[in-house]
């Protein structure tokens, strides 16, 4: 069940067993999130007495629903808040709730894993904000074994996704050069300036000077329904005859159209499946304190949902 509001997520915490851990995602959209899967697959492994919320809040929410959440706990609550994956479009919004930052986010400027830790004076919680992509995201280009320095990237998207993508190309793995890509070039320098990247364009201006890339990367959410229309495109079926290596496309459900343009021109292709697993794997780690369990297990059971 997916929640779209404070009064249904009310009923849902009412209903809870006793002393649940409650753990969940928040984003506008969440239909195609497996996270609930996943860490349910999880909870299952570990025996983690864990409850996994779907809360789908529009921007105009979100704030009301952080304040839900973080209310002192009263001797009648049954459940304990443990923490949040965090999606589209609040990995920037939620910044503003956090009251530490791990390193790596602090300097991307994105979350995905808020973890709610009880204050020992009072009832009020802190919230410990990490970004789990930027490891993620890197774990399937390392296991191509490239040698990132002698590459370059051309990075689509400019959100909190983006903002992770360049932070990790350019601060964890330093490659050749990245350029920064968006429908209008003032986003792309935008980014750009605020991870001291020299390069971007936008994605007409890249089309007319026909920019070649070793790497091709979509950051958007654009072809996130799996479909193989036009308007699913992010760039245009030749773009990838000028991209020399790899494609890599963010999103981890069905082949994007992304995918198969980039396949039809013969470039190796890389979904977001890996970075998915991964990530979860250590937001589940972040947020129920297990800092070990059998992720091999889940990302096995996880397989057959990916389409």
């Amino acid at each position: 069940m997916i929640i779209t509001n404070l009064h249904q997520l009310e009923r849902a915490l009412a209903n809870l067993p006793e002393d649940s851990l409650v753990l969940g995602i928040v984003g506008s959209s969440i239909e195609h999130s497996q996270s609930h899967t996943f860490h349910t697959y999880a909870f299952q492994k570990t025996g983690y007495p864990g409850v996994f919320l779907r809360l789908q809040f529009p921007p105009s929410s979100f704030d009301a629903l952080m304040r839900r959440l973080l209310r002192p706990r009263t001797p009648r609550q049954k459940w304990t808040i443990a923490g949040l994956a965090v999606t589209a479009p609040y990995k920037i919004a939620a910044l503003r709730w956090t009251t530490h930052l791990e390193k790596d986010a602090g300097a991307i400027g994105s979350v995905n894993t808020l973890r709610f830790v009880p204050t020992k004076r009072t009832k009020r919680m802190n919230v410990h904000g990490s970004n789990t992509d930027a490891e993620a995201f890197l774990k399937p280009l390392r296991d191509e074994k490239i040698h990132f320095r002698d590459y370059t990237v051309g990075l689509i998207g400019t959100g909190g996704v983006g903002r992770t993508v360049g932070y990790a190309l350019t601060q964890m793995e330093r490659v050749k050069k990245v350029t920064v890509i968006a429908r209008e070039s003032r986003n792309a320098k935008r980014l750009a300036d605020r991870l001291d990247i020299t390069s971007w364009i936008s994605i007409a201006d890249m089309l007319k000077k026909k920019r070649r890339f070793d790497i091709l990367i979509n950051a958007t959410g654009v072809g996130q329904k799996g479909t193989s229309t036009e308007e699913q495109r992010i760039v245009p079926a030749e773009t990838f005859d000028r991209v020399e290596a790899i494609a890599y496309d963010l999103i981890y459900g069905p082949r994007t159209q992304f995918l198969h343009d980039a396949a039809r021109h013969k470039c190796r292709i890389i979904n977001g499946q890996t970075m998915f697993l991964h990530q979860a794997a250590e937001q589940f780690r972040i947020l129920t304190g297990l800092s070990t369990f059998d992720e091999r297990s889940v990302f096995q059971a996880m397989q057959p949902h990916f389409g």
